[in-house]
Order: structure tokens, then C-alpha cells, then sequence
């Protein structure tokens, strides 16, 4: 027998659904999330595309009704004699469960084959290897997440949180964090949503959320970090600045003591964190990516450095709509996989960003904003007042404002932290150096502030 014909299919259990469908409109009701795509069998399939006509309809379901609709299809071949021995086909309602997951394995099984056929026709195709490889992959991941989705009742959804509460509770950490105190108040720490954090070239965008990933992957959070600007081994050189003082300059150059390389050899990694350092990756291969990595690790978070370095074969010489094309895909993402996205995003060129930013100074920020849940600017002084930022006694030296532009998780506001550029990271300013704010100017103080409050 060749093996190669046979299609998955459970014959006698569609016969049985068939036959308590046509019975008892409970029945029915109970198998209302059944669709073509259960059945394989050809009269089965005719039979049942025909009660679900008749019931869309409004039409009552019969052997009558039935028959006559079939008989409206000019390829029927189904007879009155058939339909009166499938209504009496030995079956019993209390097995609709084991019914409906045989069919659903069956489906998964047809998926399966149908889906092999299709990787078949992708290596045959005049495309780069490495394109086979990606349409394999999103052939099979956007199978896995179109089989066996359901609904939730809300006493489900409440358990779930449940779950969820006692899930955080019982781990190392209290969740996701950003590692600054204001910040996680603001934001109730880092929401399943498309997250977006805005900054000029060379503000820092990087090395804050390199810090917010190492602080969750280092509490047992499994973190994805896709870096087009850096490869991994630039980032470990941060990692090495930022924790052990030895300057990257120094590294590079092999300027380091025996004791200094001891200290590097013991240096302990995280076993959380992974890094994908593929350039000008496509967005669609990301998500496969992800998705992968995500059945193998069960990440908590992902990371996107930046967005407007991926990119996309969709909508060719329209860079606007290829934004909003991959912007959508990392929300589709978020919610698919329920974690956190974050994506960097650069401003406008053409942007004077002496003055407080805004988040339409994003290039290409109409969809990018609507698809995120909360959108971060980095603002510093320091970047743009050279006199502040050679004077590393001035109080506004480092001076981060992490302004929420947007939050669909409380207010918006104005965060503050500092940036220790020896070590590129970002910490938490002392209570004595927070901004004051005296109605909409912050109060001046011996520090100097006075800045216009965010509205």
C-alpha cells in the first residue's frame, strides 16, 4: 500500500458526530466549534457544510431539510436511503468530548502532512537558502498556533491570573522590572504589550536595555535580545565595563592585568539570556525566531535593537507602510506569545531635540505609537550642553528623564534616573536629587533644576 495516499482521517468517529448532529439541536450546539477542516470524509463533509447552511439560515435541521440542500448542490450524490442509516449510525452524546479530539488530532494530523507537502514545494523554489529555511519555519510555527485555539470562560481567565499571581510570587523576583523604582511604579513593572523606547543616536537606548535585560534574565526571567546595531560580542564587552570597571577601550586593546583576566574568566553569565545578533533581519524571520525560541525556553521577554533596522519584503519603496508592517508583526508577536516586546526606535532626522521630545518626534510614530501599549523618551541635556557634559561634578551630568508618553497602564508622567557613563548603565537617583515640581516649573533648588512639567 502506498503510504504516501493515505490521508489522516477517523471515518467511523465523523459518522458518529454527523449522526448526533443531524438527532439534537443540543448536540449541535456543543459541536459549534467544528468546521470543515474536521472532516475528510466526502459525504461527511457535504452532510455537515449542509447543517451549518441550514442553520446559518435559520432553517430548521432535519433529514427533510437536510436532503433538500444537498440536492441544491448539483455534485451531491448523497441519497435519502444514506442520511436515514447515518441519523441511526451507533453513536452516543456522552462521547462528544472523545469525539471532538479525535477530530482535532486528526486535523492536527492532516495540518501536519499538508504542511510537509508545503516544505517541499519551498525547496524546490529559486530563493537564498537561508529564505527556505525562514518559510519552512513560519510554515510550521504559524501551524502549531492555528491548531487547538479556544475561547476562555471568565472563571478560566480569573484562574489563569491566579496562576499567573502565584507564579510571580513564588519565583526569585516579583516579575519583570525595569531595575528603576520610579519606573516600575509608573508602569506596574513590564506588561505582555508592544513596548517602545525612543532616544537620539548615541543616548543610551542601548545600554538601558541591556540593563533591563541582564537584571531580569539574572532573576530567572528567559530574555530574547535581537541586536542589529551590536553583535554579542560587542555587548559583552559592556557587560564586562559595566560590572568589573575594566573600560572596553582597555579590552580591546588586551591592556589587562593577570588579575583583571581572572576576573574575566570567572565573570558569571546568565544561562537567561539569548542573543540574536543577525543584521538587517526580516521581520517575518524574527517572529519565527521567536517563536521557536519560545516553545524551546518559554521566554518572559524580547527585546528589539532597533525597529527601524529590521526589514521586510512587503510593500517595496514605501517605507512608511513597511514601519507599520513590522511594528504590527511585533504586536501580533506580543500577543501571540503573551510577554513583554520592547523595540528602540530612532527620532526624525530632521528633529531639533533641545527641547522636551515628544513621541511624534518617532520616525514613522503614527502606527508605531498605536500599536504600543507604552511608549518611553529618553531625554538628556547633557547630550546636547557640552558644558554640562564635561563637567562631571554639574548635578545635571547623567541626568536621565524618562518621559511615558504613553501608557495604557496608568499615568503619564516624567520619570527621572541617572547615566553612569563609565559604566553604562542606568541607576536610580537619591531622594535629595529628584526634581521637585512647584506647579508646572520644577522648584528651583540649590541643583539647579527648572524645567517646564510635562502636560
Amino acid at each position: 500500500m502506498n503510504t504516501k495516499q493515505l490521508v489522516p482521517m477517523a471515518k467511523t468517529t465523523e459518522l458518529a458526530v454527523i449522526s448526533l448532529m443531524i438527532r439534537h439541536n443540543d448536540n449541535r450546539i456543543l459541536l459549534s466549534d467544528l468546521t470543515d477542516n474536521h472532516f475528510a470524509d466526502l459525504n461527511c463533509l457535504q452532510v455537515f457544510s449542509a447543517i451549518r447552511s441550514l442553520e446559518s439560515s435559520k432553517t430548521r435541521v432535519d433529514i427533510t431539510t437536510i436532503f433538500d440542500r444537498l440536492s441544491q448542490n448539483k455534485d451531491n450524490s448523497i441519497t435519502m436511503e444514506q442520511l436515514v442509516k447515518l441519523k441511526e449510525y451507533n453513536a452516543h452524546s456522552d462521547n462528544l468530548s472523545t469525539y471532538k479530539e479525535v477530530l482535532e488530532s486528526k486535523k492536527v494530523e492532516r495540518d501536519l502532512a499538508n504542511t510537509g507537502d508545503s516544505i517541499k514545494e519551498i525547496c524546490f523554489r529559486d530563493i537564498p537558502l537561508e529564505d527556505k529555511i525562514a518559510q519552512s519555519i513560519s510554515a510550521i510555527t504559524s501551524l502549531n498556533y492555528s491548531v487547538g485555539e479556544q475561547t476562555m470562560t471568565h472563571e478560566d481567565a480569573k484562574n489563569k491570573l491566579i496562576a499567573e499571581i502565584k507564579k510571580r510570587k513564588e519565583s526569585t523576583g516579583t516579575g519583570l522590572t525595569w531595575g528603576l523604582a520610579d519606573l516600575d511604579e509608573a508602569l506596574h513593572g513590564i506588561n505582555p504589550d508592544l513596548i517602545t523606547i525612543a532616544g537620539m543616536t548615541g543616548g543610551g537606548k542601548t545600554a538601558f536595555v541591556v540593563d533591563v535585560l541582564m537584571r531580569n534574565a539574572r532573576n530567572n526571567h528567559n530574555c530574547l535580545f535581537f541586536s542589529s546595531e551590536m553583535n554579542a560580542e560587542m555587548i559583552m564587552y559592556r557587560e564586562i565595563q559595566k560590572d568589573l570597571g575594566i573600560s572596553t577601550g582597555r579590552l580591546r586593546a588586551g591592556e589587562v592585568s593577570d588579575y583583571e583576566l581572572e576576573k574575566i574568566s570567572n565573570y558569571e553569565t546568565s544561562k537567561n539570556l539569548w542573543i540574536n545578533d543577525t543584521s538587517n533581519l526580516d521581520v517575518d524571520k524574527l517572529v519565527s525566531i521567536a517563536t521557536l525560541e519560545h516553545k524551546k525556553h518559554g521566554l518572559d521577554l524580547i527585546v528589539v535593537d532597533y525597529l527601524q533596522l529590521l526589514s521586510t519584503t512587503k510593500f517595496k519603496d514605501q517605507e512608511v507602510q513597511q514601519i507599520g508592517y513590522i511594528s504590527g508583526q511585533l504586536k501580533a508577536l506580543s500577543h501571540k506569545l503573551n510577554i513583554p516586546v520592547i523595540a528602540l526606535v530612532q527620532y526624525n532626522k530632521e528633529v531639533e531635540l533641545r527641547e522636551k521630545p515628544t513621541k511624534n518626534y518617532i520616525y514613522g510614530s503614527g502606527k508605531i505609537v498605536k500599536d504600543s501599549g507604552v511608549v518611553l523618551l529618553l531625554h538628556r541635556e547633557d547630550y546636547f550642553n557640552k558644558e554640562i557634559a564635561n563637567n562631571p561634578a554639574h548635578s545635571k551630568n547623567g541626568l536621565v528623564e524618562i518621559i511615558i508618553d504613553k501608557n495604557r497602564y496608568g499615568a503619564m508622567k516624567s520619570v527621572y534616573a541617572r547615566f553612569i557613563k563609565e559604566r553604562t548603565t542606568f541607576v536610580d537617583l537619591p531622594p535629595e536629587e529628584i526634581p521637585v515640581f512647584e506647579g508646572d516649573l520644577i522648584k528651583e533648588n540649590p541643583n539647579g533644576f527648572k524645567k517646564k512639567k510635562m502636560s
